[in-house]
């Protein structure tokens, strides 16, 4: 299975608390291998519990919780956010006319 990033991060906002997540378009093994794959990177502490039955396959976990993130997941994940955030004070200040400091 291929990396998502864009359904990494959404497992992230919705684990800090987003309401306007929906991971629908995904299936449960995508959305299990991504949340192991964010627990291995450290951006958060779950539980993930792979299948030992025969037919199931190794690399994609049976159970995937993520419980809270980690110090690094908050800031490796919500940059996009602040980035958005800068994008509007910069607009909003020279619509006022004001020198911003954010300006680039």
């Amino acid at each position: 299975m291929r990396k998502d990033v864009d359904l990494i991060r959404l497992l992230l906002l919705e684990l800090e608390g987003e309401e306007s997540v929906d991971p629908s378009e995904f299936t449960t093994d995508q959305i299990n291998y991504h949340k192991a794959l964010v627990v291995q990177a450290g951006f958060a502490e779950g539980i993930i519990n792979y299948s030992t039955s025969n037919d199931a396959r190794p690399d994609i976990p049976d159970l995937a919780i993520l419980t809270r993130l980690t110090y690094a997941g908050m800031n490796s994940w919500t940059a996009p956010k602040m980035k958005r955030c800068g994008t509007k004070q910069r607009k909003w200040s020279d619509e006022m006319g004001w020198p911003s400091r954010l300006k680039r």
